[in-house]
């Protein structure tokens, strides 16, 4: 304003302006006070301070006029707010808590490393003792941590910096681990059924333990892959598919299957699709077939050799609706009830494969059984040595295709058996 306002209050003061007018002309820069009726002029001298209320501003009195007043600081090294900040604590606060609030739009909390080695962290404690940290610790990838004691701490999540694919060292709960390319998964004698099995340091113990973990994830239609090591491994049973798809395969030693020995049968049921290659089935128990294959399950069959089984097991035995294939040549080198022993609705193909048999091993009832519809189709097969008891038996709308190879194609050293509806071609 130019001129002084017509109503005052006693004690009203203010700065006159360049433009002044009225009472205030001849005045500039100073003090005008209203006292008692009238007004006073101060003149104001070298580091006057003044509050200009209807700026909401400080103002100096410098070198003969008025300014805006500006602070200069020293910052000091350390920082205690009702707290006192030390060596690696510069900032120190003692709160029931703190707010970091925005100023119109958003807000971040920056906390800057100076090379991928080094750590940017937020670590909690209870007790100034650790409990759990996350952010970028030793790389650049996300990290966190728990402990129970503030000396061992737990990786629980990790981050990848270059994918964003997220896993989880500790293990999940709830959550299935999708994978992005295939998991090799391994079993070992020494191993422990407590571990992650994901490297050979870190094997299961058992091969159904595997096959346990290969159901917790979601395989987005990649295989799971069990690496049996040396050593007798008992069997499993694989009930269901792999969650989104994908093959289970049990995998040993195609170049030498003997030393990797299944003792006990594996299951595949349920609509599981699996492979097994490169192991010697010998089972421990008289009762217990090498292979079993039920309720619409797919199995595949690599290089692989039967040992014996007991008086009442089979190598391969298969019923309800499921699908038996062979990829590569095969050995028998023990004998069992009998080799096949197939039954419903189900499906053996074999494609010029050659089966070995070792040591003329003995089929108890016969080598091939087929009954209730059941198919086993052996095209362009080729078998190499001997073997004792019956050849076949196909009965009850059974199928045994040879494709005219001849009733005693199959090894045996006694003729087979057609009735029921069974049939041979």
């Amino acid at each position: 304003m130019s001129e002084p306002p017509a109503d005052l209050a006693d004690g009203a003061r203010f700065i006159v302006p360049e433009t002044a007018a009225g009472a205030w002309i001849g005045q500039h820069a100073k003090i005008a006070a209203w006292q008692d009726g009238g007004w006073r002029f101060y003149q104001p001298v070298e580091g006057w301070i003044a509050f200009c209320s209807d700026e909401n501003r400080l103002l100096v009195f410098h070198e003969g006029a008025w300014q805006v007043l500006e602070f200069s600081f020293d910052f000091a090294e350390r920082l205690g707010i009702n707290a006192t900040a030390d060596g690696p604590n510069r900032l120190a606060l003692a709160g029931d808590a703190s707010l970091f609030n925005h100023e119109g739009a958003g807000h971040q909390v920056k906390i800057n490393k100076a090379t991928a080695t080094d750590t940017a962290s937020i670590l909690y404690q209870t007790g100034f003792s650790g409990r759990a940290e996350f952010g970028l610790t030793g790389d650049d990838d996300f990290h966190l941590k728990v402990s129970g004691d503030g000396e061992t701490f737990i990786e629980a999540m990790v981050v990848q910096s270059a994918t964003g694919v997220a896993s989880f060292p500790a293990g999940i709960s709830g959550v299935r681990e999708r994978l992005i390319a295939p998991r090799t998964l391994f079993v070992a004698s020494g191993g422990s059924d407590a571990a992650d099995g994901l490297s050979p340091d870190t094997a299961f113990a058992t091969l159904q333990r595997a096959a346990d973990a290969a159901h917790m994830l979601d395989c987005m239609t990649f295989d799971v892959t069990i690496q049996l090591g040396a050593g007798t491994h008992s069997g499993a049973a694989v009930l269901r598919p792999l969650v989104g798809g994908g093959s289970l395969r049990i995998e040993g030693n195609d170049a030498d299957p003997s030393t990797v020995v299944i003792s006990s049968s594996i299951l595949a049921g349920g609509g599981a699709r699996v492979l097994v290659s490169g192991v010697r089935f010998v089972m421990a128990s008289p009762w217990m077939s090498a292979l079993t294959v039920q309720e619409g399950a797919m199995l595949t069959l690599g290089v692989v050799d039967f040992g014996p089984c007991g008086a009442n097991g089979s190598h391969i035995a298969g019923t309800g609706f499921g699908q038996i294939n062979f990829l590569g040549d095969y050995t028998i080198s023990g004998g069992a009830l009998r080799h096949f022993n197939l039954s419903g609705h189900l499906m053996v193909t074999s494609n010029n494969q050659t089966v070995t048999l070792v040591d003329d091993p003995a089929f108890i009832e016969e080598f091939a059984f087929v009954s209730n519809g059941a198919v086993l189709s052996l095209w362009n097969a080729t078998f190499s040595g001997t073997a004792t008891g019956r050849r076949y038996t196909a009965t009850t709308n059974g199928t045994i295709s040879l494709f005219g190879a001849g009733e005693a194609f199959l090894p045996g050293n006694s003729a087979g058996i057609v009735n029921a509806g069974g049939i041979l071609a």
